[in-house]
C-alpha cells in the first residue's frame, strides 16, 4: 500500500484576456483620441468615421472606463470594483475596460468580426515586473458591437512585493489600415500581507474510491457502487481544504499528517498508512490542487464490510479532522468455497488447505481412514458428491484438485473435473460413470 501526493502552485505571474458582450447598453465615445486613464468621463458624444479601412467603426479606437476588480467581471458594465486599489499580493486581480472605435468586418454568417492585439505591462518605480502580450480575436452579433468589454486577469505571485505599482495596457485594432492603438493607464497597490490561515478549520473535500489510480487533480472516475473483487486494486482520492500555511523566510509553508486505517470485517485493525507531507509555496500565493491517491489493495483479503478511517493533522493550524467511509469486499466463488469448507468440516473431514486459485479449487485435508478401505472411498465420494452440488451452485474453478495423506502417512490424489460433475448433476451421467471418473484419478504415492 502506498500514497501519492501531488500539489499545484499558482501561476507566479500570469495575465489572460477573455471578452463578452452585454445585451443592453452602450458607450459613447469623445472626439480626443487615443490615451485615457481610469479617471476619464465619457460625454456622451460619438466621434466621425476617418473612412480608412474596408470594415466598419465608429471612431477612433480608444479604452474607456478602466477598473480593477477582486473578481471576475460577468458582463458589459457589471464588475465590483476595489475602491481604494489595494490589493493582497496573493490574490488575483482583474482590470476591466471598454474598448470603443474598434473596427468590425462582417463574416459569412452575419456576425461582426474584431480582431485586437493587447499588451499589459506592470511596473513600479520604473522597473517593469511583468509584461506579455495576448491576441484578442470574437465573432458577435452586430447589435452588440457598441456592448464590447475586456477582462485581463493578473496574479501578482513572487512579483508582489508591497508598494504601488502601474497597470499599462495597449490595444491595437489588427483590422485597421493604420493600425489604431490606444492605450489606458492605471494604478493598484499591493498591502504588505502574512500568509492568510483559513477562516475555518481543516476539512476533507473529496474523499472518494476511484476506478483507477487518478492522474491529477480532480482527474479520476469514482466508483458508484462500492463492491470490490478480493484481486482488484482500491484506490482513495482525497482532497483537503483550508490548509494553513506560515511564512519561513521567504516562502510559505503547510505541513500536513495523513493516517488511513483500515478495519476489516471483523474489526482487526489492518497496519495504518502514515504519510507527513509538507512543502513549500512561492511567497504571495496560495495553495491550490492538493490531492492524494491512497492505494488501499490487501492480500487475500476476507470477504464483509470494511471501514476506512482517515484522520488529517493541519500541524500550521493545530486542527484536525476525520471522516469514514465503507466498502465491500465479495466474490461468489469465495463465498461458496467458505460454505464449501463448512459443510466438510461438519462431516469430519480434517483440511489442511482449501483455495481456488487460476479457475483450480486445491483441497489437501487428512483422511480418517486407510487407503483402499471402503470408508476411505466413502469420504472421497462425499467430496466429490458435494463438489459437484457446488459446482451446479456456481463454482466457475474448472476443475478440483485434493491431495493428502491416509492413517499410514501414504500420499494420495485425485481430481474431479467441473464439466463431469455438471453432467452428473444433471443426470447426463449415471452415478457410476462420475464414481469411475474420480477413481480414474486416483493415485497413490510412494
Amino acid at each position: 500500500m502506498n500514497a501519492r501526493y501531488t500539489r499545484r502552485q499558482t501561476i507566479v505571474a500570469g495575465a489572460s484576456l477573455a471578452a463578452g458582450t452585454a445585451l443592453a447598453g452602450c458607450v459613447g465615445i469623445e472626439d480626443e483620441p487615443s490615451e485615457t486613464s481610469d479617471d476619464d468621463a465619457d460625454d456622451g458624444t460619438a466621434p466621425e468615421d476617418d473612412g480608412e479601412t474596408d470594415g466598419m467603426r465608429t471612431g477612433p479606437l480608444e479604452i474607456r472606463n478602466v477598473q480593477v476588480t477582486a473578481t471576475e467581471p460577468t458582463g458589459y458594465g457589471e464588475y465590483e470594483p476595489i475602491s481604494d486599489r489595494v490589493v493582497s499580493g496573493s490574490d488575483p486581480i482583474w482590470f476591466y475596460l471598454e474598448p470603443v472605435g474598434v473596427t468590425t468586418v462582417p463574416t459569412d454568417d452575419g456576425k461582426e468580426r474584431v480582431e485586437l492585439s493587447g499588451e499589459l505591462t506592470i511596473s513600479t518605480d520604473d522597473t517593469t515586473v511583468f509584461s506579455d502580450s495576448i491576441p484578442f480575436e470574437y465573432e458577435l452579433p452586430p447589435d452588440q458591437v457598441d456592448q464590447l468589454y475586456l477582462t485581463v486577469k493578473f496574479t501578482p505571485g513572487s512579483t508582489g512585493e508591497p508598494g504601488r505599482y502601474t497597470a499599462d495596457i495597449i490595444l491595437r485594432d489588427q483590422q485597421r489600415e493604420d493600425g489604431g492603438e490606444a492605450r489606458a493607464t492605471t494604478g493598484f497597490h499591493i498591502e504588505d500581507d502574512e500568509p492568510k490561515r483559513p477562516d475555518t478549520d481543516l476539512a476533507v473535500d473529496t474523499f472518494e474510491f476511484a476506478q483507477e489510480r487518478p492522474t491529477g487533480y480532480g482527474e479520476y472516475t469514482p466508483v458508484d457502487e462500492l463492491v470490490f473483487g478480493p484481486d482488484e486494486t482500491i484506490w482513495l482520492y482525497i482532497e483537503p481544504d483550508d490548509v494553513a500555511l506560515e511564512r519561513r523566510e521567504d516562502e510559505d509553508w503547510f505541513e500536513l499528517d495523513v493516517l488511513i486505517t483500515l478495519y476489516s470485517p471483523d474489526g482487526d485493525e489492518h497496519r495504518p498508512i502514515r504519510k507527513t507531507e509538507t512543502g513549500s509555496v512561492p511567497a504571495g500565493q496560495t495553495l491550490e490542487d492538493l490531492y492524494f491517491a491512497i492505494d488501499l489493495s490487501a492480500r487475500d483479503p476476507a470477504l464483509g464490510e470494511y471501514t476506512v478511517e482517515l484522520e488529517m493533522i493541519d500541524r500550521v493550524a493545530q486542527s484536525e479532522t476525520m471522516a469514514t467511509r465503507t466498502f465491500e469486499i465479495y466474490d461468489r466463488d469465495l463465498e461458496l468455497l467458505e460454505i464449501y469448507r463448512e459443510f466438510l468440516e461438519q462431516e469430519g473431514i480434517e483440511i489442511e488447505r482449501l483455495t481456488i486459485r487460476d479457475e483450480t479449487i486445491s483441497l489437501n485435508y487428512h483422511s480418517a481412514y486407510e487407503y483402499d478401505t471402503e470408508d476411505f472411498g466413502g469420504e472421497i465420494g462425499t467430496i466429490a458428491g458435494s463438489y459437484a452440488v457446488f459446482v451446479d451452485e456456481g463454482f466457475s474453478a474448472a476443475q478440483l484438485r485434493a491431495s493428502g495423506t491416509d492413517t499410514a502417512d501414504q500420499e494420495f490424489a485425485f481430481r474431479v473435473e467441473s464439466d463431469v460433475a455438471q453432467a452428473w448433476i444433471n443426470d447426463e451421467i449415471s452415478r457410476d460413470e462420475y464414481v469411475d471418473h474420480v477413481v480414474e484419478s486416483l493415485r497413490r504415492r510412494d
